[in-house]
């Protein structure tokens, strides 16, 4: 069984058949409820709710056998209802726990394995579920670009979770194992922040759901933080970003590339009239040592190589024509 059980008496609560044999719990059928009476909450309910701990090793609390029964009972698909529901983050479960307590909540996850249970074998009696009705428990988690390993949750279901499809493994227990994860939606009541070891024997915190649907996911979504996201949408996104990237950048090189050819030509124009009036004041007589002085050292020097690469030029057609 789950960590043992944490009782609280009622005096009405659902009815148990007097005939049934020691440790069966044959409850009354109780008429199913549509949605919004879903989240009406009765004292008796509120006060079972209250009692519940969090961080404990205990899960089935009364409390946990009361939600599996309202869960039960809703007959109303809530797909459709989405955005009526608060979808919070994992990490909102886990710190306020009570804030969320048998409220209907909405969680996309990737569930990697599903395990059947069954009263007096894995559950506790209680007047609250019918010791024939099994449950089914799903181990998932919330993946995200940030956290590989993800948020994990916890969720009973009161239904067949066959939106998951065929499992990849079954293991001898009957455990259903989905190696690379099956994205659904979970539909349920936030219940408690259960204490538990992992695989490794560490203690952990997990967020534990009481399901009423889970319904398939899209598979062109991300998964990050209870929240989805499509691909398609970021994939574009990124495109258009880089594109724009891309185009600065060129438009900045191009610039760039005419700046430096204009300002070259600027100076060869300015060295070639500076060294056309250089070489006319040599011929009448030298120039005045204060005007030459005032010059752009790197202007006279281009100036005087042009003026030598000229005269070469010159002397060289000159010896061709002699």
């Amino acid at each position: 069984m789950l960590s043992g059980t944490v009782t609280i008496s009622l005096a009405d609560a659902t009815a148990v058949d007097p005939n049934s044999r020691p440790g069966e719990s044959k409850v009354e059928k109780t008429p199913p409820i549509a949605f919004v009476e879903a989240l009406e909450l009765t004292d008796e309910e509120q006060l079972i709710l209250s009692a519940v701990r969090d961080r404990s090793v205990y899960l089935d609390e009364t409390a946990f056998y009361l939600l599996l029964n309202k869960a039960a009972r809703i007959v109303e698909r809530t797909d459709q209802r989405a955005g009526a529901i608060d979808h919070p983050a994992v990490e909102n479960l886990l710190r306020y726990p009570q804030r969320y307590r048998g409220r209907p909540i909405r969680v996309k996850v990737r569930v990697y394995r599903v395990e059947k249970l069954t009263v007096g074998r894995d559950l506790s009696p209680s007047s609250y579920w019918a010791a024939d009705r099994p449950i089914w428990k799903l181990s998932s988690q919330i993946p995200s670009p940030d956290d590989p390993a993800g948020g994990l949750v916890l969720a009973f279901s009161t239904v067949e979770p066959t939106a998951l499809g065929n499992a990849d493994r079954i293991t001898e227990s009957g455990d259903r194992i989905y190696r690379n994860g099956r994205d659904v939606w979970f539909s349920g009541f936030s219940y408690k922040v259960w204490k538990r070891a992992d695989t490794q024997g560490i203690p952990r915190n997990y967020p534990v759901m009481v399901l009423w649907a889970v319904d398939p996911a899209a598979e062109d979504t991300v998964i990050q933080s209870g929240r989805s996201f499509p691909v398609h949408y970021g994939i574009v996104l990124v495109i258009s970003l880089l594109m724009v990237y891309l185009w600065i950048r060129r438009s900045i090189k191009q610039r760039e590339r005419i700046r430096r050819a204009t300002l070259q030509r600027s100076h060869r124009d300015t060295a070639e009239q500076f060294a056309d009036r250089s070489g006319l004041t040599e011929t009448a007589g030298p120039c005045k040592t204060e005007h030459y002085s005032l010059v752009d050292p790197l202007l006279r020097t281009a100036a005087e190589q042009y003026r030598q690469e000229k005269g070469t030029g010159h002397a060289d057609d000159e010896n061709r024509t002699s």
